[in-house]
């Protein structure tokens, strides 16, 4: 009878940390207090300049803050989607118009392209690049 117990005891553990566990790596990309800190380059004029970014999960959702130095503008709250490795969000701003930023997670990065659509109806392209704080 007391082997049952601890039998059950042990068993009911560890599917408490498997799950713990599970949930975790389910959230991998969640970075509190700071997030990434990289580089972008704009190709299309061949200007770069620092990026910050915050990043939470949700399922199979994104959201967060990216914040771009003053040589560059399009920064803001996101909002985008993850499948696997590949992220794909987006910010939005009256002086920038849309841009899609696409990404995929690399070690503790996040490395991709990005597409500028403004009001204007000019497109810009570049590259990016984000590693955790």
């Amino acid at each position: 009878m007391k082997s049952n117990s601890l039998f059950l005891m042990f068993t009911v553990s560890m599917l408490a940390i498997t799950l713990l566990c599970g949930f975790r790596n389910a959230n991998e990309i969640t970075v509190r207090g700071g997030g990434y800190i990289g580089t972008c380059v704009n190709q299309t004029y061949g200007s770069s300049a620092q990026l910050q970014l915050s990043l939470y999960r949700t399922g199979d959702e994104v959201s967060g803050t990216l914040t771009i130095s003053e040589k560059l503008i399009g920064g803001g709250p996101i909002t985008g989607s993850i499948e696997g490795d590949n992220v794909t969000f987006t910010t939005t701003g009256r002086d920038f118009g849309k841009i899609t930023w696409f990404g995929r997670i690399e070690g503790k990065g996040i490395k991709g392209s990005y597409v500028v659509e403004n009001p204007d109806g000019r497109i810009q392209k570049g590259i990016w690049s984000v590693t955790r704080k």
